[in-house]
């Protein structure tokens, strides 16, 4: 995986990260990146027997995966999560990943 991130990191890019979090992994994840989303708290609120939560963003587990896991994970998906390589141009989840990372930094206090 790229351990770091193939793109030059702007203001801009940032921007752009978190509008498309919030239209693309907001709903499931949360605008936190909790877990939490509206889809989420939907399908517990309608106790769907085959909902799975989604992944808190800030474990461990995720914060120590590099850009380019993160990236996969988007582009191919992973266990119940469907991969975004259709809807999400390549650029736009580069800036996913950035401002991923800067939500972690923020929410651990850095």
């Amino acid at each position: 995986y790229l351990a770091a991130l193939p793109v030059e990191v702007t203001q801009e890019l940032m921007a752009r990260g978190q509008e498309r979090f919030g239209i693309y992994c907001g709903v499931c994840h949360g605008m936190g990146g909790k877990g939490d989303g509206a889809v989420s708290r939907r399908a517990q609120k309608l106790e769907m027997a085959t909902w799975v939560q989604p992944a808190d963003l800030h474990t461990d587990l995720v914060k120590v995966q590099p850009p380019g896991q993160i990236f996969e994970t988007m582009t191919n998906g992973i266990r119940t999560m469907p991969g975004y390589a259709r809807q999400i141009p390549v650029q736009d989840r580069w800036a996913i990943v950035l401002y991923l990372q800067a939500l972690q930094r923020a929410s651990a206090g850095e």
